[in-house]
């Protein structure tokens, strides 16, 4: 084969096709993620659905609806302008991602031709003037156009390798997250009687730093004694039980089992 024409042409579109890629399977990822964080409507839905009865008992209903319909008209309008992208096969709602997915399948399915033609480019100059094997050339050419065939087919699953590649990275972000909590092999094991103590007990949920849910709680429970806790929804009854149980830690204050921090 045309070692010249095979080398020039492979270094060349190699880094090309290599830089594009790059840049395209960075630029997706991160809209993957943004889109992710980004879902409003989703968000609200499930906060509204949760605190329903509060919304009820503070006559927010329409606060709320408005709220949650604008965050819908946003995706309305997203999908709409999307179709002029895809025509509507996708059924994500970001018009840059479906961009960067349009300009990746375009590139790729486009890449045989400008091969061609940089190979037809490079390779004509060879035979007229430097006198090479007509044959040896158009076998060069041949060759190319196959390589450039299998990374056509192959890029057409590089947007799908993308979003696999971000969803497999979270997952395991998730596998190896450690707990805030601690480990519940280390610690003071003893033996419990069932005094319960908090002492000045400040908490707020991670989803809503900025919404205190208590704010120096303090009671005693002691071994046998029936306490009743009693407040509307949302006022931090069923989060007297979480905090007990560890699946949070308190802002600030300390709880104690028989005097005992439950942290040690």
């Amino acid at each position: 084969f045309c070692k010249s024409l095979n080398l020039r042409k492979t270094l060349r579109f190699s880094v090309l096709l290599g830089f594009t890629l790059v840049w395209l399977a960075r630029t997706i990822q991160k809209l993957n993620l943004y889109v992710m964080k980004e879902n409003q409507a989703g968000k609200f839905s499930i906060e509204i659905i949760e605190n329903v009865r509060t919304i009820q008992l503070l006559t927010r209903e329409r606060h709320f609806y408005e709220k949650y319909e604008e965050a819908s008209k946003k995706q309305k309008r997203n999908e709409m302008t999307k179709g002029y992208y895809e025509g509507g096969k996708n059924k994500e709602l970001d018009v840059e991602k479906d961009f960067c997915l349009a300009a990746s399948f375009s590139l790729t399915q486009t890449f045989v031709y400008f091969s061609l033609a940089g190979a037809y480019a490079v390779g004509i100059p060879l035979i007229t003037r430097w006198d090479y094997d007509v044959q040896a050339v158009y076998r060069a050419v041949f060759s190319v156009l196959l390589s450039c065939l299998a990374m056509m087919n192959c890029s057409t699953f590089f947007p799908e390798f993308t979003k696999a590649r971000t969803a497999a990275g979270m997952l395991f972000n998730m596998i190896d997250r450690k707990s805030k909590t601690g480990d519940i092999n280390k610690g003071i094991v003893q033996e419990l009687r069932g005094n319960i103590f908090f002492e000045g007990v400040h908490f707020s949920y991670p989803q809503r730093p900025h919404q205190p849910i208590m704010r120096g709680l303090q009671f005693t429970v002691q071994k046998g004694q029936t306490v009743a806790i009693v407040g509307p929804s949302g006022s931090g009854k069923s989060t007297v039980i979480s905090l007990l149980e560890r699946f949070y830690d308190a802002s600030a204050g300390t709880i104690r089992f028989d005097g005992q921090d439950i942290r040690k």
